[in-house]
């Protein structure tokens, strides 16, 4: 149940539904492009401390943007601890 955080993503999805509460349908949708084409995604959750993110049980993994996680939270990176933020 990895949380990838990409520097060259725009948006926040998540796919797995055990890392996200209130999943619901939103009044908008978004569409995705990526590798694998282009995904229409019409469903909101909740990402616990961290606010809302579209969610698809079809995405392949679950992915928040660093441009919107340093809106949200400070963000480090130490290349001699390991390559991690």
């Amino acid at each position: 149940h990895y949380i990838l955080l990409d520097n060259q993503w725009t948006t926040d999805i998540f796919s797995n539904p055990g890392l996200v509460s209130d999943i619901d349908e939103s009044m908008s949708s978004i569409r995705i492009h990526c590798n694998a084409g282009v995904q229409v995604v019409t469903k909101k959750a909740t990402l616990k401390n961290y606010g809302l993110v579209w969610f698809s049980e079809d995405s392949i993994s679950n992915i928040l943007s660093l441009a919107n996680m340093q809106k949200r939270f400070r963000v480090t990176y130490d290349i001699e601890q390991g390559n991690q933020f």
